[in-house]
């Protein structure tokens, strides 16, 4: 294992509970805190947890596939003057992919995956211009491969400007630009809309990025929410596999469900129920060829999270 994912390794370990983190956040409301704590020049957020895709056939070869992912990451926000903060978020992502049968997504290819990691850093940072204009900066880097791969080729780095227009206290829209590079294949760039409205006191409905959620908070300590979103990512395969130095792509489309439970008013509790309605295997050699792809039949997801505010 890579030297530098240890101390995110611990921090990972250290949370054993499930939640899901894609490549998009959708963190559900929050309750107004205390006077106290909105003078706080820093704020500090831990979170962690897991995620079960159940086993699912492939369409167009033998096998099945389930993966199991546990992740741990933390939030550090800096208050700069009154309109004006930066967050800074390490993360890491363990995906443990249990491939079953005589899987050939491509030819010659019959084990295509195994245990991965994916380490990120990343920084954001908002500015409120004024009563009704938010701006957003944010970029990050990301190492994402098998264990046992090289490092040096699991890099890829992004980032994103958006703004905001409030119309109201509770109804924002806005627009965003993503640009992202890729492993052995050309970055990506795709804008994204930004929705936030507050229906009334108890639903919100909220779009960021590649998905978007509806929720309904009927105490303060409760929220109950729907949610969906699409979830891309890519692994730099080891040199001793079938498809050596390659790349693998897992893209997905979920749906799901879930509650979370306030029993504090900085810890948070949640579980989450849903499916996989769409996954995507892709498999890339070392140039960047597509050796063979396949898709995953619909299969069910299981959650539960935990997150720590200071």
């Amino acid at each position: 294992m890579p030297r530098s994912i240890a101390p995110l390794l611990v921090l990972t370990l250290a949370f054993p509970a499930l939640a899901q983190r894609g490549e998009a956040r959708f963190d559900l409301p929050e309750d107004q805190p205390p006077p106290a704590e909105e003078a706080r020049n820093v704020r500090f957020e831990l979170r962690g947890g897991a995620r079960y895709h159940s086993s699912a056939d492939f369409d167009d070869t033998p096998g099945d596939v389930s993966v199991w992912r546990v992740f741990g990451a933390a939030d550090f926000t800096f208050n700069l003057g009154e309109r004006a903060e930066l967050t800074l978020t390490p993360d890491a992502e363990f995906s443990f992919y249990d491939v079953g049968g005589a899987t050939a997504i491509a030819a010659g290819v019959t084990d295509p995956i195994e245990d991965t990691y994916r380490q990120r850093y990343e920084a954001r940072l908002t500015v409120q211009a004024d009563e009704r204009w938010r701006l957003m900066l944010g970029g990050n880097v990301t190492w994402s491969a098998e264990f046992d791969a090289d490092t040096d080729d699991a890099f890829t780095g992004g980032g994103f400007v958006a703004a905001s227009y409030a119309f109201s206290p509770r109804f924002a829209l806005g627009m965003g630009v993503n640009a992202q590079s890729r492993l052995e294949d050309n970055a990506w760039v795709f804008p994204f809309p930004i929705l936030e409205w507050g229906i009334n006191e108890q639903w919100l409905l909220s779009i960021r990025g590649p998905g978007g959620q509806l929720s309904y908070t009927p105490h303060q300590q409760w929220t109950l929410f729907a949610r969906g979103f699409w979830e891309p990512r890519e692994f730099r395969l080891d040199d001793e596999g079938s498809a050596p130095d390659g790349v693998l792509r897992d893209n997905r489309i979920v749906l799901d469900a879930g509650v979370t439970f306030r029993p504090t008013h900085t810890i948070e509790l949640t579980g989450t129920v849903g499916a996989t309605v769409h996954n995507n295997y892709e498999i890339l050699d070392a140039t960047g060829s597509r050796l063979g792809k396949d898709d995953a039949d619909p299969h069910l997801n299981l959650g539960v999270g935990v997150k720590f505010k200071f």
